[in-house]
This record gives C-alpha cells, sequence and structure tokens, in this order.
C-alpha cells in the first residue's frame, strides 16, 4: 500500500518518463491503480510462469497547494534604451506564489532535460522560468524604464494580469512581485 496526505499527489517515474499520478488517500501498489507504470515496466505478463514480485520505480510527493513566497532572477536581461540611462540592460528580480494545476506537466516540464530532481533544485529551475517570464511580459509592454522602476502599482498588475505561466508547466505564477532591477 501507498499512503498519499492530504495536499500531496504521488507520481511515479518509470526510465525517466512520468507514468502515473495517484491522488490523497490510501492505494493499494496493483495494475488497475498504476496502468501505465505496470503496462512501462511489463509486469502484466509473466516471465517462466511467474508473475514479478517487486519493481523499481521513483516515487515523488508533490505538494498540490500553493507556495508561497518564492524568489525569482532573470537570466535573460532586460534591455531598452533610456533618455536619462541611455541603454540599460537589467535582470528582474522578486518574489512570486507558485500553484500546481497539473502535476503530471508539472513534473514532465521539472523532467525535462534532466533525469530525475531533487528538492534543491526545484526553486532554482523554478525562478530562472519566472524571471525569464517576467522580463519577456516587461519588454513587451509599453513601459519605459524609468516606468518599470517608479510605477510599482501598474507593473504588479501587468504581471498579474491573467496567468503568466507557459502552458506546458502545469502550474500557475501567482502574485508576481518585482522588487527590484539588478543592473549589472
Amino acid at each position: 500500500n501507498i499512503i498519499v496526505k492530504d495536499g500531496y499527489e504521488a507520481v511515479f517515474v518509470c526510465n525517466n518518463k512520468v507514468t502515473d499520478v495517484l491522488m490523497e488517500g490510501k492505494h493499494s501498489i496493483i495494475a488497475s491503480n498504476l496502468p501505465k507504470t505496470f503496462r512501462r515496466l511489463r509486469l502484466l505478463t509473466a516471465k517462466d510462469g511467474k508473475f514479478a514480485s517487486s519493481f523499481k520505480v521513483d516515487i515523488y510527493f508533490i505538494s498540490v497547494g500553493t507556495i508561497k513566497g518564492l524568489k525569482f532572477c532573470s537570466t535573460m536581461p532586460y534591455v531598452q534604451r533610456s533618455k536619462r540611462f541611455g541603454r540599460v540592460k537589467a535582470f528582474a528580480e522578486g518574489s512570486f506564489d507558485l500553484k500546481i494545476v497539473d502535476t503530471k506537466k508539472f513534473f514532465k516540464y521539472l523532467l525535462l532535460e534532466r533525469p530525475y530532481i531533487i528538492d534543491t533544485q526545484f526553486e532554482p529551475i523554478m525562478s530562472e522560468e519566472v524571471g525569464n517570464v517576467v522580463v519577456e511580459k516587461l519588454l513587451d509592454s509599453d513601459k519605459k524604464f524609468m516606468e518599470i522602476l517608479t510605477v510599482r502599482e501598474d507593473v504588479y498588475n501587468l504581471l498579474n494580469f491573467n496567468q503568466i505561466a507557459p502552458p506546458f508547466m502545469g502550474c500557475e505564477f501567482l502574485n508576481v512581485t518585482l522588487k527590484s532591477m539588478r543592473v549589472p
């Protein structure tokens, strides 16, 4: 049996591929609960007249609640000409809340280009993604560099109008707040 606590989902990964997701509750490890996992590991067919009694799979427990107060910093520069400062090259920094909407999509995104993920890698990956999305939003807007620095409410509304997370990520970025523009 496997017990998934309230507010979490269990993600099963076989050979670097997300196979099944179990919602909260108590579940038996059987083919009807984990069809894709059993199929991928070829556990539905007998070898030498015997079915496998054990198998290896990675299980990740993902919080499906809102994760608050994460920090972001872009790796993509915000580049614009300013009358007052000339050519400006800056990196966006701030904070955001993260809500996982689709656990399977979210985990597929995290495993993209990585064979596995550990909890210490999660925040830097999300920090870079959110920071770069914020820079893209700022570049697409008609706001000048000085307006971004001084008019906080307009920038907050720009960054929080609709969701700014790409749909393939399976999550939403909420309460995105730009704290500063770091100029090297």
